[in-house]
């Protein structure tokens, strides 16, 4: 086990915020990554996007998944095309330096007909915006997603057929998805009796277990073989209205979605030797459907935007069979607002300070027997990593080296309920035509250390992950 770290000062993150905002800071560590390239549009053209990226990552200690150093490379390739007939790919594939750490996501792969601002009909994967805050605080009620850490995210579209109609200020979005694409988060694995990721910030289960009499027991895991297609061939269905001139940020926005999750519930069967009272547990994956609706208000102005958005679900859980348990999920509602003070057409420079708070209330995780019975072993307590968020934002372009801007990106964010912050901050710059240098951080932490009988969450469980990455992107 790695050492378990506090690094939770408010004062502290906001001076190195601070920091961040004020003076550029010199990377160690070399990556490479590419930005992508968005000519000027035109009635009909193919542009390919080609980008690599290398970086070096530093923790603040070791973990036993993983190096306290650790190397990072990802190359996103794709197309667009533009016109009457249009199109988008996007593939990325990455790796870092362990091994079993390959990651493929794919955000969108689509061939369209119409106008992506106003009526189309697409089929592949196209990502679609139908929640503020489902997107802002990535709880992947509607769009699944892909991560490597839970701090960085990339959208996974919906696969299928989707359809846009927009005319004045009246507006409607539907899609049907014969395909089911889960979230991707860490790889893990079953190796000789335990569940292993190479990836310190994966989900792993407990490796033992009070079975008798206050003694620490093994528990022995066990994948159960399935079916791959049934799981991916589960339907569902999306419909949002909405009215406004931008199709992104419309006035008022309402959506529906009735669909599995895209964190799929765990079923297990359990039972002990009675020579070494070890543990055995049998995992499958059980689909579960639940229903999504949201509402947004936004409201913007040439100097302040600002979203009041509510989303909420209805999981339909499935009954545990006879001698399992199963993770019973409760519903979820979630009440946000957002404000952001955007100076870019005043100081002809981007500048933009945002301001988000959210409540998530229920979302709460029972691990259930046959007959309403809670186990007392769980997994995972809650569907979300944070609870009562309040996060703070900056990005901008405020200081310049040699006619080339240095961007800015600073997130704070302070959970009121877990009493813990996660602070990201990141520097980039076009050192060279299509070369860009960056250098970031992300620090977490709490206030005190949890009650022995208190369940963990995900700052709790992390704090010890601080971590320096440093690195270079390219665009070909």
């Amino acid at each position: 086990m790695y050492k378990r770290l506090v690094f939770f000062n408010p004062i502290r993150d906001l001076f190195l915020a601070c920091v961040f905002l004020l003076q550029p800071a010199v990377a160690q560590n070399f990556s490479t990554s590419i930005e992508k390239i968005q000519p000027a549009e035109t009635k009909s053209s193919v542009q390919p996007k080609l980008s690599l990226e290398l970086k070096s990552l530093n923790y603040a200690a070791g973990s036993v998944a993983d190096d306290a150093s650790q190397g990072q490379v990802e190359l996103m390739l794709g197309l667009k095309k533009q016109g009457f007939l249009f199109a988008d790919l996007e593939l990325t594939v990455g790796s870092f330096s362990g091994s079993r750490s390959v990651y493929i996501p794919v955000p969108d792969a689509y061939l369209a007909v119409g106008s992506l601002k106003s009526n189309y009909l697409a089929l592949g994967i196209k990502t679609q915006s139908f929640s503020f805050v489902d997107r802002y605080y990535h709880l992947g009620l509607y769009e699944s997603y892909f991560t490597n850490d839970f701090i960085d995210y990339k959208e996974q579209g919906f696969a299928g057929i989707q359809l846009q109609v927009h005319q004045g200020y009246f507006g409607f979005k539907g899609g049907f998805q014969p395909v089911f694409l889960k979230n991707q988060g860490p790889e893990i694995h079953e190796q000789d009796g335990s569940i292993v990721s190479s990836n310190r910030w994966a989900k792993r289960p407990p490796k033992r277990f009070e079975f008798v009499q206050g003694q620490d027991k093994r528990i022995e895991y066990v994948i159960r073989a399935y079916d791959v297609e049934k799981i991916i061939t589960n339907q569902g269905h999306t419909l949002s209205l909405f009215v406004g001139e931008n199709v992104e940020r419309p006035w008022l926005q309402v959506s529906y979605a009735r669909h599995p999750l895209n964190e799929i519930p765990l079923t297990r069967e359990t039972y002990g030797t009675i020579n070494d009272f070890t543990g055995h547990v049998f995992l499958a994956p059980v689909v579960t459907y639940h229903e999504v609706k949201s509402a947004d208000i936004n409201l913007d102005g040439r100097l302040l935007k600002s979203t009041f958005s509510y989303l909420e679900d209805q999981p339909f859980n499935n009954e545990p069979f006879m001698d399992e348990t199963l993770q019973v999920l409760n519903p979820l509602k979630v009440y946000a607002v957002y404000f952001a003070l955007d100076l870019k057409d005043y100081i002809s420079r981007n500048f933009l300070i945002s301001l988000a708070a959210a409540e998530m209330r229920g979302g709460e995780i029972k691990d259930k027997m046959q007959g309403g019975k809670v186990s007392i072993f769980t997994f995972s307590a809650n569907r979300t990593i944070f609870k009562s968020p309040v996060t703070l934002g900056f990005t901008g372009d405020s200081i310049f080296f040699g006619e080339r801007p240095l961007i800015t990106t600073v997130s704070w964010t302070y959970d009121r309920e877990f009493k813990g912050s996660l602070l990201s901050a990141k520097l980039m710059h076009e050192t060279w035509k299509k070369l860009y240098l960056q250098a970031g951080l992300d620090l977490l932490g709490t206030e005190n250390e949890l009650p022995a009988d208190a369940p963990e969450n995900f700052l709790s469980q992390n704090q010890a992950n601080d971590r320096f990455y440093a690195g270079v992107k390219y665009v070909f």
